[in-house]
């Protein structure tokens, strides 16, 4: 979508309250030199390590309507302006756009410990059905990405759908204050960034500081299947929201009838208000994947909807590269691409997913890394994963936490354990046999992508 909102000197002045600013016209805001077009609005943020700001000039060179730099910088030009600090400014030019969003427009905002961004590409797919939906690009989902993805909104924009992501206390509260989302979700709370928090009930509180930026009336989305599910629907009524209901459960809102696989599609059966809503994915997918269908369109179900006209979007979902993406190799071989991140969840129902591809005898083989973040208790996350890897094949582990879960498996079902990606990678290619059907997961630090690309270099077709 081309971004068709003007930034200019009035609107500028207005949102960073300047007494000066040259002429000019942007419709994009960039926090990359690199990156910069003509006529961008560049951004110099200061990091840890060094200030945005000192490339300036070079944004200038590279067709840089207007620079935002610290006044510590130093650089003097009519085309640069200076304040105190540029992080707040980008908050400041954010919460100028979102108040200048069209009347028609709806934000909404999704959280929890996974599936944000699957959730994320489903919902648009949903909403396009009845306008113009823009959505977190990337994963610029945090303190900086989140503020720069609002001030980038385009002015026809219908919906816009943002990521929020957090490590710490605050983080989302932050955010929603800036976002003000119409329409929340929050998709599963699992024990990720324990490191961080004392419980997972800690963690469910953070994410419900998303209700913080909602004005009375909107609505919140909630897992009716979560175990904590009365801890945010506490939360979502401090604040006077709407509360609707997605999950397996009959007492669910929109409740998942039933779900299976037929010609590599996955075929989806909810109920909603005694409405039946048939619809399908044009890949196989992961029970988690069809839950958080039902998020999406539980967000269709509050604007009212056509909830047939809704699902018919999802005929178009896959899921993107790294987050469970599939890929059919030679000789008949499937890999699967989870490798962006994991936690005990996340991981968890991977390990349920795979078992979907199954056609006949084919070989389940998981390839799995550490899960980093946990805490104290992350070795016994690690070993307690045994019970839901018992109905695969072969467990391949990689990382020193992994090798507690590949202790408490059956030495039948025990591939190899290595320290490294590196080091599975050289080992695996050897033991790939036709029809195996392989997952690799593992969190990001860990370079599980590495053993993807060592499959996919040999297997390819």
């Amino acid at each position: 979508m081309v971004n068709n909102f003007i930034w200019n000197q009035d609107k500028l002045k207005s949102a960073l309250r300047l007494k000066h600013c040259s002429g000019f016209q942007s419709n994009n805001i960039s926090i990359d030199s690199r990156e910069v077009k003509e006529g961008d609005i560049f951004m110099g943020l200061k990091g840890l390590h060094h200030d945005g700001g000192v490339f300036a000039e070079k944004a200038l060179e590279n067709g840089a309507a207007i620079c935002i730099i610290n006044h510590s910088v130093g650089i003097e030009n009519s085309r640069i302006i200076t304040v105190d600090d540029t992080e707040k400014a980008l908050v400041e030019l954010a919460l100028f756009r979102r108040a200048n969003f069209p009347q028609r427009s709806r934000l909404i905002g999704i959280t929890g410990s996974t599936g944000k961004t699957s959730t994320k590409e489903q919902a648009k797919l949903v909403l396009q059905n009845f306008g113009n939906a823009y959505a977190t690009i990337g994963n610029l989902n945090n303190h900086l990405g989140l503020p720069l993805t609002i001030a980038n909104v385009p002015n026809d924009v219908d919906y816009c759908i943002l990521e929020m992501g957090m490590s710490h206390a605050g983080e989302i509260s932050y955010l929603s204050k800036i976002a003000k989302p119409d329409i929340s979700i929050i998709t599963t709370i699992a024990p990720a960034h324990l490191k961080f928090f004392d419980s997972i009930e800690d963690i469910v509180r953070v994410k419900s500081e998303i209700y913080q930026g909602m004005k009375a009336g909107s609505w919140a989305v909630i897992n009716e299947d979560s175990p904590y599910k009365s801890i945010m629907v506490a939360e979502a009524e401090k604040y006077n929201l709407n509360i609707i209901t997605f999950g397996k459960s009959k007492n669910a809102d929109l409740s998942l009838s039933e779900y299976k696989i037929e010609q590599n599609k996955t075929k989806i059966k909810a109920y909603y208000q005694g409405q039946t809503i048939s619809y399908f994915f044009p890949v196989i997918a992961g029970k988690h994947l069809v839950l958080n269908s039902l998020a999406a369109l539980a967000v269709t179900t509050v604007l009212n909807h056509d909830l047939e006209r809704s699902s018919n979007g999802l005929a178009a979902f896959k899921p993107i590269c790294s987050r469970g993406a599939a890929q059919i190799l030679k000789n008949n071989i499937i890999l699967i691409d989870d490798t962006y991140n994991a936690n005990p969840t996340s991981v968890r129902a991977a390990l349920e997913a795979i078992i979907q591809y199954r056609a006949s005898n084919n070989r389940l083989i998981a390839i799995l890394g550490d899960m980093r973040e946990l805490g104290d208790g992350a070795k016994q996350l690690h070993e307690d994963l045994a019970d839901s890897a018992v109905k695969l094949d072969v467990i391949h582990t990689v990382g020193d936490l992994m090798e507690a879960l590949y202790e408490n498996i059956s030495k039948e079902k025990r591939g190899n354990h290595t320290r490294s990606a590196e080091e599975m990678s050289n080992f695996i290619i050897n033991q790939i046999k036709e029809n195996d059907i392989i997952l690799v997961k593992g969190s990001l630090s860990m370079n599980m992508s590495k053993i993807v690309n060592a499959i996919l270099k040999d297997f390819s077709q």
